[in-house]
């Protein structure tokens, strides 16, 4: 019985990672954000702390989504590992160079944070859009 409770387990949680990887990740702002499209290589740097501003000058503050979301997102925008993220933002913080962006708790939370916030961006599923945020980029 215990057994096959473990396997359950083990199963339900691949399907859960594999469901994150196989998601379609959108980079969003709330609707009525001056932040207009970014391209991959602005959304690392806003991510990894080397720039803070869009080329319009408007100050953006990048937040993070769930951990397994975070560990997807980082892998296709900076070609990292979460593990290696936390490397560099423990460097960071340790240098006081740059705080790491704060992390939400699921797309629900990211939607409602960033639809409220004109200054912030996040990702998302796709499928999790709505008429609050915009997408301003669409990760491969």
């Amino acid at each position: 019985m215990q057994r096959t409770w473990v396997m359950s387990a083990l199963i339900g949680a691949l399907w859960a990672t594999s469901a994150v990887a196989r998601a379609e990740l959108v980079v969003i702002t709330g609707a009525q954000s001056d932040i207009g499209e970014v391209n991959m290589q602005q959304v690392k740097d806003l991510y990894l702390g080397k720039m803070t501003q869009t080329a319009k000058g408007v100050t953006v503050i990048p937040l993070d989504n769930s951990e397994k979301t975070e560990a997807v997102f980082y892998g296709k925008v900076a070609k990292k590992s979460l593990k290696k993220m936390r490397h560099l933002w423990s460097h960071a913080i340790a240098h006081d160079l740059w705080q790491p962006p704060k992390q939400l708790l699921s797309d629900k939370e990211m939607i409602e944070v960033v639809s409220k916030n004109p200054n912030t961006l996040g990702y998302v599923d796709k499928a999790s859009v709505d008429s609050s945020v915009k997408v301003v980029l669409s990760l491969p």
